[in-house]
């Protein structure tokens, strides 16, 4: 039970720092655009629901109802006229229902510009690419990940990020309908989260996967993009994870031989790789005093990682800053509405834009290595450039 408190006190410190926001921030937004990406390629977007009508939804009020998600694709684009317009960072009803849940200020999450252009054609140089999946942690959107998918993507890979329904805060389908998390009332996560439910939703979670490489592998599908299902057939599939997303990239690299190997970014890991461990080269991205020591799991699957491995820590960094929250709060300025030391605990020191350039460059490095076979020193050794990283565990 221990890795299970870990995992999901943080996750429930991170809400609670939210509903702690002041409600009169909320006529002072502003619109604000992510970090842009560093890549040479423009960014194309689009979102689309799937449905898996051979598996029943565990997670469902009903329990008969066939398993449906989301998953937004990133993918390198044609460059666009200035005219065009940007794909926005969330639907107005997810939008409403996030800084609510949140108490994020009114309109703030609906007035984020992303860098992505909706439904472009796809552009490769090489006409050729590689695929990357994406799985949130527990209790999170897709949506709050959106920087580092779109850095992927303009360095020409093309991200598969997913919602697990009834497991992120809020799902928003095309019909418009919300469908919130059944985890939304947990009051005391680690007393209420045991190890049967970690069961069932790590196996929703690598279901939606490998539905997910199914049906994009298996098809030319989404002819709103022309050629994208042909240039993912074509390209090598790794995937990587926040938290219990980064749980669900060792499961299944583990079980899935299309998926060649994986990041765990600051996420206990559960399942059978504790037991078998990998062939596979996997990365760890640990932060702040979340590490090898402090976490079991982590130690147990190290010691059972037979393949290229990489441990870094992001000392000044904690849980949640793997994710878009900590540049949000800088770029939407609500920094000061949080009770003293809420951001330290969940965000850490680091200041939010600068952990977005840290983290793009780890990430980015890695899937240079596994999927194109590009050496970088930052992976090897402490870089002065990145001197927020740190090497824990020796190879």
């Amino acid at each position: 039970m221990g890795r299970i408190s870990n995992l999901f006190a943080l996750t429930f410190l991170a809400v609670l720092s939210f509903s702690c926001l002041s409600a009169s921030h909320s006529s002072k937004t502003r619109q604000v655009s992510l970090p842009p990406p560093t890549g040479h390629n423009p960014v194309g977007t689009i979102e689309f629901e799937l449905t898996d009508k051979s598996r029943t939804d565990a997670l469902a009020p009903d329990p008969s109802t066939p398993r449906s998600f989301m998953v937004q694709i990133f993918y390198p684009t044609t460059r666009q006229k200035q005219t065009a317009k940007r794909a926005p960072y969330m639907q107005p009803a997810a939008a409403a229902f996030h800084e609510h849940y949140y108490n994020f200020p009114t309109h703030s999450l609906s007035s984020i510009q992303t860098n992505a252009y909706s439904s472009t054609p796809i552009s490769l140089p090489d006409n050729t690419a590689h695929t990357i999946i994406f799985s949130p942690g527990f209790q999170y959107s897709r949506i709050f990940y959106t920087s580092l998918a779109e850095e992927l993507a303009s360095h020409g890979y093309i991200v598969l990020a997913l919602d697990h329904t009834y497991d992120a805060t809020a799902v928003q389908f095309p019909n418009g309908t919300i469908t919130p998390s059944v985890f939304l009332n947990i009051t005391n996560p680690p007393a209420q989260i045991t190890p049967a439910q970690i069961s069932v939703i790590l196996a929703a979670r690598t279901g939606d996967v490998n539905f997910t490489l199914t049906t994009l592998l298996g098809s030319d599908f989404l002819p709103q993009i022309p050629g994208l299902g042909s240039h993912i057939k074509r390209g090598g599939v790794a995937m990587y994870g926040h938290s219990l997303g980064g749980a669900t990239a060792a499961e299944m690299a583990r079980t899935d031989e299309r998926v060649l190997g994986g990041l765990n970014m600051d996420g206990t890991f559960f399942g059978g790789v504790l037991e078998a461990g990998l062939d596979k080269p996997f990365f760890i991205m640990g932060a702040g005093s979340h590490d090898g020591v402090s976490d079991p799991s982590w130690a147990t699957v190290w010691s059972r990682l037979r393949g290229w491995k990489r441990h870094v820590q992001l000392v000044s960094g904690e849980h949640m800053t793997y994710s878009d929250f900590p540049a949000l709060i800088k770029l939407l300025g609500i920094g000061a509405s949080f009770p003293e030391g809420y951001l330290e605990t969940v965000y850490g020191t680091i200041d939010g834009v600068r952990a977005v350039v840290v983290e793009r460059a780890y990430v980015v490095a890695f899937f240079d290595y596994l999927l194109r076979k590009r050496r970088s020193v930052v992976l090897d050794m402490p870089s002065r450039r990145y001197s927020e990283i740190t090497f824990p565990l020796s190879i």
